[in-house]
């Protein structure tokens, strides 16, 4: 976008003689009355709004106040878009690297590494903590029904407790088949 001193053709240090010759020799160049190429009224009021701005010492304190605070802002958004794509390139090649040095390691190498290992460890953990509850889910309703049978009256009857015991023994296959039936997660 140009400025009104591009429009005008001074500079920004032009005073005000200046700007006011500059403004006469457009306007009589572009005045609809002496121009008729249709664009001329176009050009005629970009020139006249120039002026008016340019020419009153206030209105162009605040325009030169604003054109050098976008100035300074798109050289800090430039500085900012230069500093990001510099960091984003760094990174990319860092990942191209890593991802390099992966795609050339076998599995077995991986599987040595101390992430897949600790990995592996808390699955473990994960999966007998899971065995665990599988076999309270069975053995719960199963002591339930003999403490019903053998004295508390208070506790629920067998027939209540078959769904429980069914899903617990679902959940206990389920975990015995990942931690020793399912050897892709071990490499040992």
């Amino acid at each position: 976008m140009r400025t009104y001193y591009q429009i005008l053709g001074v500079t920004e240090t032009a005073d005000l003689m200046e700007i006011k010759k500059a403004f006469r020799d457009l306007a009589k160049l572009f005045h609809p009355d002496k121009n008729p190429n249709k664009d001329s009224q176009v050009h005629f009021i970009a020139v006249t709004e120039a002026y008016q701005v340019l020419s009153d010492s206030k209105m162009r304190s605040i325009y030169d106040s604003r054109l050098r605070n976008g100035r300074a802002s798109r050289e800090f958004q430039k500085q900012k878009d230069d500093a990001y794509k510099e960091w984003f390139d760094r990174y990319q090649a860092e990942a191209r690297k890593k991802a390099d040095s992966y795609a050339k390691n076998t599995f077995e190498e991986f599987a040595e590494s101390p992430v897949y290992k600790a990995a592996m460890a808390v699955s473990r953990v994960y999966n007998y903590i899971f065995l665990g509850i599988g076999f309270i889910m069975i053995f719960g309703p199963a002591t339930m029904w003999y403490l019903r049978e053998y004295g508390m009256p208070e506790a629920r009857p067998w027939t209540h407790l078959i769904t429980p015991s069914v899903i617990g023994v679902v959940f206990t296959y389920g975990i015995y088949h990942f931690l020793f039936k399912h050897k892709s997660y071990d490499v040992s």
